[in-house]
């Protein structure tokens, strides 16, 4: 789940963390848990827990980089100090000459992802995401948009591929058109592992309307972590890995005679 191109400062800071803070010997220790062994889930929670660990270490980064920025009365040097001091202290991480040039890249993606959170999404960089002349879709449900219509229900929204909370840019590279629907449900979701992907445990061979108990934030779980593993597997972006798998289709499941839980399905 770390191999996609990053496009924007969040992305490349959870990879500076979830690569450089996290051995390889150490992410293969996850996947080998003992406890992980049964239940056909292996790789599954495995994903999970590094999923979740990288986003809380980044998107905590984050938040004490705005915090510090906010605070008019520090400078850039001041700043980048208290951060050192809140890796060592919160973080835990220890500093020395061998991590020091990380630390410090550390640091600087973390400034550089909470100043991107505040960029506004500007006319040019619009243009560019949806063309005049091209009929728009939204990527995620697929429904026809319009640029120019007052109905917010098919005006086109700019959706941040990797959200502007955590470092998303406010670039074409990072935005793709998504209807009002989508994109409030999506809000600041990240990773598949941010959704409440506990929230349904459905009997084996399930009918229409067991499938439509699955909230629509789980479907769009379910599309994000198709998305994250296109642009994994074939090492491109997010935003060129969302055009390649294409908008959400029907929710399928892998092992019918097995209870249908969020890691049983694919949409």
């Amino acid at each position: 789940m770390f191999g996609f191109v990053p496009a924007t400062q969040g992305e490349r800071l959870f990879q500076l963390i979830a690569k450089q803070f996290i051995s390889a010997e150490a992410k293969t220790q996850v996947y080998q848990l003992d406890h992980l062994q049964i239940g056909r889930r292996q790789d599954d929670f495995a994903e999970y827990y590094l999923g979740v660990y990288c986003f809380n270490m980044m998107a905590r980064l984050i938040r004490k980089a705005i915090h510090l920025i906010d605070d008019s009365s520090l400078d850039p040097k001041q700043c980048s100090k208290s951060m050192k001091s809140y890796l060592q202290t919160e973080m835990e991480i220890a500093i020395d000459r061998q991590n020091e040039e990380a630390i410090n890249r550390l640091i600087s993606l973390s400034v550089s992802a909470a100043n991107t959170s505040k960029e506004k999404i500007n006319k040019s960089t619009k243009s560019l995401v949806t063309p005049k002349f091209r009929a728009i879709h939204c990527y995620i449900c697929d429904e026809q948009l319009e640029a120019t219509t007052e109905d917010i229900t098919t005006k086109v929204q700019y959706e941040h591929i990797w959200p502007s909370s955590f470092g998303g840019d406010s670039s074409p590279d990072n935005l793709l058109p998504a209807c009002h629907d989508c994109n409030h449900s999506k809000g600041s979701t990240l990773l598949w592992q941010d959704a409440h992907v506990h929230s349904f445990v459905l009997s084996p061979f399930p009918d229409a309307d067991d499938i439509k108990k699955i909230q629509f934030k789980e479907r769009i779980a379910l599309h994000r972590r198709n998305i994250f593993r296109r642009a994994c597997d074939d090492r491109i972006t997010l935003k060129s890995a969302a055009l390649k798998v294409g908008a959400m289709g029907e929710i399928k499941y892998k092992y019918p005679d097995d209870a249908i839980d969020f890691f049983n399905c694919t949409i």
